[in-house]
């Protein structure tokens, strides 16, 4: 935008020469997760700072490379689930990230820090698990109906931009969210979770108490107060025909109106894929390299 590529009304409030009229900036999604489903287990077989590092632990990773330290960030394994019956056949709406370990595991509070969540609702939350087993299973919107915006704060390119990214603003996404939470409090049922009499972290979120524990409305509640991104940001140069006003790029990547000019990363998926950004966002870089080679 800064080079005059955007929304034309945009540009001119900030007095930038348009040079393509395009919706630069438009159709920003992301993947949402919600922390409610923390369980709390009889194990000492967990991941936990206390028993992560120690001596003990270090050795093992650096001589047999086994070992909690090479668990990936905490998650162990994932799931797909369909939780709404107007989701195409064979495909899902839910993600389930499952963390062998819990937010309130460090006494550093790097969770806190990393996810803007206020101090008080932490302690109140999670103060009082540290160094207590337990598991995180957080669902995941896959197919979000909201999008938000990235505009320009300035002319300076070292100002931050203004990114509006309208979580939750379209009812549907708190419901499928509702769905997910449901679908994995279903898991408390299961032979291996009351092995470990597994149970759910429940102190109730400040702001949330004037709803009955569990019930629609409070998961409702907990999922617009504690929904988190989970930095998979894309669709912002859409991909589409160059006669679609919302599209940036055509098919070829290239930028409509600009020669020479092609997008090749997240920003070019016209709806977010219904999973991990990272192996997509590959192969858009791989099919932009051979368009290129063939001179498409």
């Amino acid at each position: 935008m800064l080079s005059g590529v955007g929304p034309r009304e945009h540009l001119k409030q900030l007095k930038i020469p348009v040079i393509a009229d395009l919706p630069v900036g438009n159709n920003l999604q992301d993947h949402l997760c919600t922390d409610m489903l923390t369980f709390l287990v009889n194990t000492s077989d967990c991941l936990t700072q206390k028993n992560s590092e120690t001596l003990a632990v270090l050795m093992q990773f650096f001589l047999f490379g086994t070992g909690v330290s090479i668990s990936a960030g905490g998650i162990e394994s994932i799931a797909f689930s369909k939780v709404n019956p107007d989701t195409s056949e064979g495909l899902s709406d839910i993600q389930f990230h499952n963390f062998a370990t819990h937010f309130g595991t460090n006494d550093e509070r790097l969770v806190e820090k990393n996810l803007n969540i206020k101090e008080n609702v932490f302690s109140h939350m999670y103060g009082h698990l540290l160094d207590t087993c337990g598991v995180l299973i957080a669902p995941t919107l896959l197919r979000p109906k909201s999008t938000g915006t990235i505009r320009l704060k300035s002319t300076d390119p070292k100002d931050h931009p203004l990114i509006d990214p309208q979580y939750l603003s379209q009812p549907q996404d708190v419901e499928t969210l509702l769905k997910g939470v449901k679908e994995g409090l279903k898991l408390l049922e299961t032979p291996s979770m009351k092995s470990v009499s597994a149970r759910l972290n429940d102190r109730v979120l400040p702001g949330c108490e004037m709803h009955t524990f569990l019930s629609d409305d409070y998961i409702r509640c907990y999922i617009q107060h504690m929904a988190i991104g989970i930095y998979h940001p894309v669709g912002t140069c859409k991909m589409g025909k160059a006669s679609d006003k919302t599209s940036v790029v055509d098919p070829q990547l290239r930028v409509i109106g600009i020669e020479g000019l092609r997008v090749a990363d997240a920003s070019i998926m016209p709806q977010i894929v219904s999973g991990n950004t990272n192996a997509p966002c590959i192969m858009i870089g791989e099919k932009a390299s051979d368009l290129i080679k063939n001179g498409k």
